[in-house]
């Protein structure tokens, strides 16, 4: 016996997940709540959906997958580090 709900329910949290994409200023924070930066612009796939979100680190722009920020209090929780997206080469 197959059961097909599995895969149809993964489908759907994601699509919860990609469509909870942050505001623009929002904060973000890492996990362990240090600051980060704020959120810069929203970059829409083919499909218009949220896929990136552009960060301002320390005067320069970095990019994280939506699937990255999770909701935290007042703004958003990245699963990164502060040092680890401050690694990320910038965006232009």
């Amino acid at each position: 016996m197959k059961v097909f709900a599995a895969p149809v329910l993964s489908s759907l949290a994601l699509a919860a997940l990609v469509a909870a994409a942050p505001p623009i200023g929002a904060k973000v924070t890492d996990a362990k709540g240090k600051a980060v930066g704020r959120v810069e612009r929203i970059i829409q796939g083919p499909d218009g959906q949220p896929k990136q979100v552009l960060v301002r680190v320390d005067r320069v722009l970095r990019t994280l997958p939506v699937e990255a920020l999770k909701p935290a209090g007042g703004g958003y929780a990245a699963v990164l580090s502060r040092a680890e997206i401050a690694a990320l080469p910038p965006s232009f």
